[in-house]
């Protein structure tokens, strides 16, 4: 099997990095749609109220014109 240039030895092994792979996209890498953090940084601060919803925010901004 080769994936991004490296060969594995058995599946075991492929399914291992791509498991890797996907912890790391999905828990730590910086996200642009949620304000370029890693999702579990925003939702601690989501839950912390330290940051709004998107929709909340424009409402917010409404009521304030």
């Amino acid at each position: 099997m080769l994936y991004s240039q490296h060969e594995f030895q058995n599946f075991m092994e492929a399914y291992a990095e791509v498991a890797r792979y996907i912890e790391y996209y999905n828990r730590k890498r910086m996200h642009g749609s949620l304000r370029h953090m890693n999702p579990e940084k925003f939702h601690k601060a989501f839950k912390s109220k330290l940051i709004k919803a998107e929709n909340q925010q424009e409402e917010i901004q409404r009521s304030l014109i």
